[in-house]
C-alpha cells in the first residue's frame, strides 16, 4: 500500500498547498471554481482583478455543413477558406473574411466586403 500511494503522489499534477491547489510542477497557484472568479467590464477576472486570458471558439467544418446550417448559424461563420482547381489545372486559393450571408432552401450565398462570393448549392437530403 505504502508502494502504491509513493507512486500516485509522484505522478500527481497538483498538489494542495497552504489552503490552495498548485500545480506540482511550478507551484502556481491554480483557479479552480467560481468563488476564484468575478465579472469585469464584460470580461472574466480572477479576484485580483487580473483578466483572464479568454478566446474565441473555432472549428473547422467541411464546406458542404454549409448547406444544413440555419441562418442564425451561418452569422458565426467568419472567415472561409477553399482550394480548387480551374478547368485549365491551376490550383487557386481563396480565404475571404465573411460581410454577408444569404440562405435560400439548401444555396448558401457568402460574400465579403469586396464583392467576392462563394454559393453553394446542397444536393441531398443529408445536407
Amino acid at each position: 500500500a505504502g508502494l502504491t500511494a509513493g507512486i500516485v503522489i509522484a505522478t500527481k499534477d497538483t498538489k494542495v498547498s497552504s489552503n490552495s491547489l498548485v500545480a506540482s510542477d511550478s507551484g502556481e497557484v491554480l483557479k479552480t471554481g467560481s468563488a476564484d472568479t468575478k465579472v469585469q467590464s464584460a470580461k472574466i477576472a480572477d479576484n485580483s482583478g487580473s483578466i483572464l486570458q479568454v478566446g474565441e471558439a473555432t472549428a473547422n467544418v467541411p464546406l458542404y455543413a454549409l448547406a444544413s446550417m440555419d441562418l442564425k448559424a451561418l452569422r458565426r461563420v467568419k472567415e472561409l477558406s477553399v482550394t480548387y482547381t480551374t478547368i485549365g489545372g491551376d490550383e487557386v486559393q481563396r480565404s475571404l473574411e465573411v460581410a454577408s450571408r444569404a440562405k435560400s432552401g439548401k444555396t448558401v450565398e457568402l460574400q465579403d466586403a469586396v464583392g467576392w462570393k462563394l454559393r453553394l448549392t446542397g444536393t441531398s437530403d443529408a445536407m
